[in-house]
């Protein structure tokens, strides 16, 4: 038990930091013989919460509830996906641009943890409140990374900011080729793991799920 609660306080103390964006811990990490599993544990977290803070799409597409949590956790670990191909662009951008090579794996672990403010990604279901908190998050995340990647590969903000761009830009054109077919596997997997077929897209399904809420609310009014 004593060393389930070391391993949970040294996932606390990795997490604090950060969320401050302290370099120190990110260095710290990268010297750790367990960086990658704290990182994954911490990626997959934040892929739960930030599925969660969406699962309004779950509810507007009418998910059956036997298949929610499932879905949820397919969408956690195609987000962890995602992250692995993030980090494999920004690597092939610094390599390519900045002639700075580095270990791959210690770019995914670096570029893991720096999703750690996604964790409060279930905030984003707060009504009204909810877009403001998706873009603070993600602007969060993007620092988090910045400051990973300028620790793994000793960049100075310039070119962090340049690989981490210039690869998600990579990523962006990729997906939109014909032969990738990204909206068939995104397609796929949401009927893989929901058994439903998706017809509204996030904004469609907010609103419709927030009409279907005021009209139970005034109808119990009405009562």
């Amino acid at each position: 038990m004593q060393s389930i609660q070391t391993f949970l306080d040294l996932i606390q103390d990795l997490i604090i930091g950060v969320l401050r964006l302290n370099p120190a811990v990110f260095e710290a990490v990268l010297d750790s013989s367990i960086s990658g599993i704290l990182a994954l544990i911490i990626l997959f977290l934040a892929g739960i919460s930030d599925t969660i803070g969406h699962s309004v799409v779950f509810f507007a597409n009418r998910v059956p509830r036997r298949r929610f949590l499932f879905a949820i956790v397919v969408e956690a670990l195609g987000f962890v996906i995602g992250v692995f191909i993030w980090a494999a662009s920004i690597w092939l951008m610094a390599g390519f641009i900045f002639d700075a090579h580095q270990n791959y794996a210690s770019v995914v672990v670096t570029v893991a943890l720096g999703y750690a403010p996604l964790l409060f990604g279930f905030l984003i279901l707060l009504p009204y409140l909810g877009n403001i908190i998706f873009v603070i998050l993600r602007i969060w995340v993007l620092l988090a990374v910045l400051v990973a990647v300028s620790v793994d590969y000793n960049f100075g903000f310039w070119p962090a900011l340049i690989s981490s761009l210039l690869g998600w830009a990579l990523i962006t054109f990729l997906a939109r080729l014909p032969f990738f077919r990204v909206d068939r596997i995104d397609s796929f997997l949401w009927r893989f793991s929901t058994g439903v077929d998706q017809e509204l897209n996030t904004q469609e399904a907010v609103d419709q799920f927030m009409r279907e809420i005021q009209s139970e609310w005034a109808g119990e009014s009405d009562q």
